[in-house]
């Protein structure tokens, strides 16, 4: 430290504006210089000032003198803001230790709480209506005690006054209208698949040649509404319309088509005098197989067909169709050889492979070739009777 700074020493302490102040010591002939440690040393004060600069490098900004007795000490809060200022009594002759620590004194207040305030607890009133909630102490205290004020008051209000409405002479009590019952809520499509039950054989096409009610009428060239004798007595139901159907707008009119002309031929019996339509009436793309939701939109459609021509006898062509016809999800090999009905009528249905199907593996033609003659046996492509 410089000679120009031994009357200065900076205290940690923050002012006002956040900035370290800086006191200067007065000129005291008796003490020596900041910068003079022998003469601190001699005076018998180099402790203090060293525990003093000590404590400012640590960011200690309370400090405490040796001789503050015990009880004022015991009133020091750091977190207060109050400053009080203390007093050494001194004697006529004071030495220069007790000088140089009065200067300090001044100097670094020493910083006093105020003593704190207690508040008493508010004692409120007990409300004579509530009671206090019970507890193993006063459970039995309780039950000794009368019941509660509360349960004695009476009602502020009395709804029953005794007193009946009077109409004036000849003017009746007005009736009140019975509401109509509420009307039930009924499905669109449910109200769709009524709308088509009602429908005739032309009516039913030109619905099948406008329906836009699935994705598949977006990719479709034709409708492929069915063709035959309505007054058949077979009706074969296949899967879905080809791409050569969705050309020319007619069922089973590719090699699909010509090999179920040759399986009728067989029996004695050709494609006019039998009708022919699928689950669905348009064409899925990539020939796949329709799923659950386009069977459902095309479902009022077949189930109209069926109702308008009664046949006595229907023929499942493939999978999908004698899936959708029985709802079930069995395997094919399980549906032949066979006998169901279906509908209300129990009209008897018996599946048997899908030409398409017997295009690509020509060996099962002969388990077709018995699923025909069991159908020609049980119902005659033609006539009223059976032999």
């Amino acid at each position: 430290m410089k000679k120009s700074d031994s009357n200065q020493l900076p205290l940690a302490t923050a002012s006002v504006l956040g900035q370290p102040p800086t006191y200067k010591f007065p000129e005291t002939p008796n003490l020596p210089g900041l910068g003079d440690l022998e003469g601190f040393q001699k005076s018998g004060i180099a402790m203090s000032l060293s525990r003093r600069l000590y404590l400012e490098q640590m960011g200690i900004t309370l400090w405490q003198r040796r001789d503050i007795t015990s009880s004022q000490g015991a009133d020091l809060v750091p977190d207060t803001p109050t400053v009080a200022k203390t007093t050494v009594a001194t004697t006529t002759q004071p030495d220069a230790m007790t000088t140089k620590m009065e200067t300090l004194n001044e100097l670094a207040p020493i910083q006093f709480a105020q003593e704190p305030v207690v508040q008493k607890p508010v004692v409120q009133e007990p409300d004579p209506l509530i009671q206090p909630p019970a507890t193993v102490e006063n459970t039995e205290a309780m039950m000794l005690e009368p019941p509660p004020a509360w349960l004695d008051i009476p009602p502020e209000v009395d709804f029953d006054d005794g007193f009946e409405p009077v109409f004036p002479e000849g003017l009746a009590e007005p009736e009140v209208p019975d509401m109509p019952p509420a009307q039930a809520i009924i499905d669109p499509w449910v109200k769709r698949a009524q709308d088509i039950s009602q429908l005739d054989w032309d009516a039913l096409q030109q619905q099948v040649s406008a329906c836009q009610d699935c994705p598949l009428a977006q990719t479709r060239q034709h409708t492929v509404f069915g063709m035959g004798n309505k007054q058949a007595n077979w009706l074969l139901i296949g899967e879905a319309p080809g791409s050569d159907e969705d050309r020319l707008g007619e069922p089973f009119v590719g090699r699909a088509g010509k090999l179920l002309n040759a399986m009728l031929t067989a029996v004695g019996a050709n494609r006019e005098q039998v009708y022919i339509a699928n689950t669905v009436k348009c064409h899925p793309p990539h020939n796949r197989d329709p799923n659950a939701p386009e069977i459902k939109r095309c479902a009022p459609f077949l189930e109209r067909q069926i109702q308008l021509l009664q046949p006595r006898l229907i023929l499942a062509l493939g999978k999908v169709a004698a899936q959708r016809l029985l709802q079930t999800e069995a395997a094919m090999a399980s549906f032949r050889q066979q006998q169901y009905t279906y509908g209300e009528n129990k009209i008897p249905l018996l599946v048997t492979y899908h030409p398409a199907y017997l295009l690509r593996k020509p060996k099962e033609k002969a388990k077709a070739w018995e699923d025909l003659l069991r159908a020609i046996t049980l119902v005659p492509v033609t006539g009223q009777d059976s032999p």
